[in-house]
């Protein structure tokens, strides 16, 4: 396989996912957030290196929308993004 005239190793690991948040990767820390059951509708994601600092879902438009989320961390026990849910 070529993308954009480099060839790609043939021992990359194939990209998979988790109701289609990123998992598998290298940095396979990702948390998706879905606007509607059944994973369905609009998502927001983000990986491990964007969440050092809080993420306000009222930024993006979708406060009091999320009705499923996924976190696909793997053997990172120690490290992880704490979500606080409030329902007002």
């Amino acid at each position: 396989m070529r993308a954009q005239g480099l060839d790609t190793p043939t021992d990359v690991e194939p990209q998979i996912n988790w109701e289609n948040c990123p998992a598998g990767a290298d940095d396979n820390r990702w948390y998706c957030f879905y606007q509607y059951s059944g994973f369905d509708g609009r998502r927001l994601q983000w990986n491990h290196a964007h969440c050092n600092t809080g993420i306000k879902f009222t930024d993006y438009g979708f406060d009091n929308k999320t009705t499923g989320w996924v976190n696909t961390t793997r053997n990172a026990d120690d490290v992880g993004m704490i979500v606080t849910v409030f329902d007002g």
